[in-house]
């Protein structure tokens, strides 16, 4: 429990901190484990080598003539006990004991003890004849004892020598040879949190000074926004090699996995040249139309900066039909809200006329003026209703027609049309875009002219192999010499924002559609526009 408290306390700190006390966390733990195993390895040789050490005095005590000529003779005992304190001052032992064979010292450094019977219970094996080193507890205390046998010119054990050093001696060793090195250890420490405090903030000025929390969470919401937008969305760092693809990318691009791509350089993609230049210069490229796969695709790329540097490059793209659809429908909806706009003001006038009409008692001119509103209106509906099949088209022209009353404009619809099915190659988005733009256009050549009457002609049919659309005004018409180049892309007539762009709609309309369209002159006297689009099969809805 209480390190789970301590984990969660420290989860709750900022990633400096978090990294700081976990990296010095784990110097500090190997530290004190290094510590302890040297402390025990240098416990173990400190106590080996004192040991051997012990014996090897005792050893080469038990061979001098002075020891093994006197230790039974009780006599010569003084000459033992002077010659051991010389050996012991010499080689540092605590004490060196001789005794005999009955166990009896004949030397001590406390000479109250020498006469008494040697204690510690591990002396046994050395009047048996072997030399080794042992720990017992003597009159002195705990020690290491090194044995040896004293024997007589015949090999007999005659006695022994214990040669000694105090446990608390050599633990005093052993603290010497452990504490000398600290100071550098506490050195090593110091910098092993240095270089920690320097990591910490390396890695704090990588992640922008983010906390781990808030990493996940922008790794998820990155995750969710690239994978979850309709766009393709291809990501590459300052060094061209992708990071990041998104599944619509790799749908447009017939990707089956991104382990395809992930890694690889930008020149793997189609259009790595436009990525490179963005990456090499730092400008953007907006609103682009290359061709990927055979579709006609809408890319942005745009560069990405750190610190004023370039650190990357992300593309987005989308097939160009379903931008244009959605264009289309836009367009759909803002003509059904223009022809109820139009609806309105138009029936205001008309309602306001009519009041007007019942105020001055003109009851049958009031009743009149309805009939033919109403007339009108309703046969416009059956016509179309009757002769064009489509209804949005019929939608869409009813939208026109409300529009041009507004404007005081007259738009009839040739009673020569007629519409069962549209060709294969032309859909609805398609066919509703050419008729808008072209009446659009007309609308344009007209509103600001001050002729008497103001007339448009609609006409479209498919009785024969082609489908076409005429459409015709009394305007001032197209000069010949602009007769293709009206169709350009920002070219337009008329001053004005948001201009240009009808016409070019309508032809790009009817190529992909496989068709034609041309300008000329009408017998009205304005301009004509004429779109061909060939039948080879119908759809079927």
């Amino acid at each position: 429990m209480i390190i789970l408290a301590l984990a969660e306390r420290i989860s709750s700190k900022s990633l400096k901190t978090q990294m700081f006390i976990m990296i010095s966390f784990i110097v500090l733990f190997q530290v004190l484990l290094s510590g302890i195993i040297h402390y025990i390895q240098m416990s173990a040789y400190i106590e080996s080598w004192t040991g051997k050490r012990a014996m090897d005095i005792a050893s080469t005590f038990a061979e001098d003539e002075t020891v093994r000529n006197n230790i039974e003779n009780m006599d010569s005992y003084g000459l033992i006990r002077e010659k051991a304190k010389k050996v012991r001052e010499t080689v540092g032992a605590r004490y060196i004991v001789v005794a005999n064979k009955n166990k009896i010292r004949l030397s001590h450094p406390k000479p109250e003890r020498i006469g008494g019977k040697f204690a510690g219970g591990d002396s046994d094996r050395a009047l048996k004849g072997e030399t080794y080193f042992s720990m017992g507890t003597g009159t002195l205390g705990p020690a290491l004892r090194g044995f040896a046998p004293v024997k007589n010119d015949q090999g007999h054990v005659i006695g022994f020598v214990a040669a000694g050093v105090l446990l608390k001696d050599v633990k005093h060793d052993i603290n010497n040879n452990i504490f000398s090195p600290l100071v550098y250890v506490l050195l090593m420490t110091l910098t092993a949190i240095c270089a920690t405090l320097f990591i910490t903030e390396y890695l704090r000025r990588q992640t922008l000074g983010l906390d781990p929390a808030d990493i996940t969470s922008l790794y998820i919401q990155k995750e969710g926004i690239i994978h979850f937008v309709r766009e393709g969305i291809i990501a590459a760092d300052n060094n061209g090699h992708i990071m990041t693809i998104n599944p619509s990318a790799m749908e447009y691009l017939n990707i089956s996995t991104p382990e395809e791509i992930i890694g690889k350089d930008i020149t793997a993609l189609p259009f790595f040249d436009t990525m490179e230049s963005v990456l090499s210069l730092g400008i953007q490229e907006l609103d682009m139309e290359l061709v990927v796969r055979g579709h006609i695709m809408i890319f942005n790329f745009i560069p990405v900066f750190y610190e004023g540097q370039i650190n990357g490059v992300v593309a987005s793209f989308r097939r160009k039909d379903e931008t244009d659809f959605l264009y289309n429908r836009l367009c759909q909806e803002q003509e059904y809200s223009e022809m109820l706009r139009s609806q309105a003001h138009e029936f205001s006038n008309i309602m306001h006329t009519i009041g007007g009409l019942l105020q001055v008692g003109e009851v049958d001119e009031a009743l009149s003026m309805i009939l033919q509103e109403s007339t009108d209106y309703d046969h416009l509906v059956k016509f179309l209703k009757h002769s064009i099949k489509e209804k949005r088209l019929n939608a869409l022209l009813l939208g026109k027609y409300n529009k041009s009353k507004e404007l005081k404009i007259s738009l009839e619809i040739d009673v020569s049309s007629s519409l069962k099915e549209l060709p294969a190659t032309l859909s609805r988005k398609s066919l509703l875009s050419i008729a808008g733009n072209l009446i659009n256009n007309s609308f344009d050549a007209l509103k600001d002219r001050h002729e008497t009457e103001k007339k448009i002609v609609f006409f479209i049919t498919d009785m024969g192999s082609d489908l076409m659309i005429e459409v015709e005004d009394n305007g001032s018409g197209v000069p010949e010499k602009l007769y293709d180049t009206v169709f350009e892309k920002g070219f337009s007539l008329n001053k004005g924002v948001k201009r240009g762009l009808g016409l070019f709609l309508v032809k790009q309309a009817v190529q992909e559609a496989g068709g034609e369209v041309f300008c000329g002159k009408s017998e009205l006297g304005g301009a004509l526009f004429t779109v061909i689009v060939p039948k080879e099969k119908n759809i079927c809805d």
